[in-house]
């Protein structure tokens, strides 16, 4: 039979637990630092493009104002002229 290493009350074995311990510790905290990076890439992704559509719509708004003061404008000089 071949010689049992927990000679020391169990104290082997708790050592070698604590560093499977300790190994699956550091997978589990390298998985949450990819997983926590990926969602942090997805929303600065979304941010840029929350801040594109943000842009086309205020050249939207510019170019209404734009029109309404050509408009107004318009009008004014009609009414000057009368």
């Amino acid at each position: 039979m071949a010689p049992n290493p927990t000679d020391g009350n169990g104290k082997v074995n708790m050592a070698i637990l604590g560093l499977k311990m300790d190994h699956l510790t550091g997978l589990l905290q390298a998985h949450i630092d990819r997983e926590s990076e990926k969602k942090h890439e997805e929303r600065i992704v979304e941010n840029t493009l929350g801040v594109a559509r943000l842009g086309e719509r205020m050249k939207l708004i510019t170019w209404g104002l734009v029109g309404l003061q050509a408009i107004g404008s318009t009008v004014a000089a009609f009414l000057g002229v009368r």
